[in-house]
């Protein structure tokens, strides 16, 4: 399900077009070798650039995440904003972030880097997830739901081709509405 961000206080005094950044699809999942996997397919057919999240850990948090052991507080903080510096960064055919689950305080530090993005939920099947062991498994099973004024999108993950396919199509639909919204035509 789509909720949209129309009224979401984050785009309240935006001085960036975000449809000058290019479409921003934040994918959060438990697996990482799926949750890649699906990223390279959306972003080979957008065109634009994928950000591993994951390769972003400092070396002594990746100990700690490789270990399976969760991270609290400034350690968290300091691997978000690493990813909220790559988001600023001007792409005019976007990027796509593949990323462990993120809690809506979360969420919320990278919406401010990144206005427009549209951030998606993997629902992969506990015995399907392959790869590191990203956070503890049990995260996957605390994340928070997506709050109304989110734009944020639980995408089925039977295979990584269709949940691809799943996303490129909300991905389009939010650049249609915005542009509509923009007075242009979809």
């Amino acid at each position: 399900m789509i909720h949209s961000g129309i009224e979401d206080p984050w785009f309240a005094g935006l001085t960036v077009d975000p449809l000058a950044l290019g479409p921003t699809a934040i994918l959060m999942g438990a697996s990482g070798a799926v949750r890649l996997d699906v990223a390279d397919r959306v972003a080979a057919r957008l065109g634009a650039e994928v950000i591993d999240a994951e390769a972003l850990h400092p070396p002594e948090t990746l100990a700690k995440v490789l270990g399976g052991d969760a991270l609290y507080g400034d350690e968290r903080r300091i691997w978000l904003d690493e990813i909220a510096v790559r988001l600023r960064r001007p792409r005019p055919a976007g990027c796509v972030v593949s990323c462990s689950p993120l809690r809506y305080m979360h969420r919320r530090v990278l919406r401010r880097s990144a206005p427009q993005a549209l951030f998606f939920r993997l629902d992969d099947a506990p015995g399907e997830r392959t790869g590191m062991p990203l956070i503890g498994s049990e995260q996957f099973y605390t994340t928070d739901g997506f709050r109304r004024q989110e734009q944020g999108v639980v995408v089925p993950c039977s295979t990584p081709a269709r949940a691809a396919a799943t996303i490129l199509r909300h991905l389009s639909v939010m650049r249609e509405d915005a542009v509509v919204g923009q007075g242009g035509r979809a």
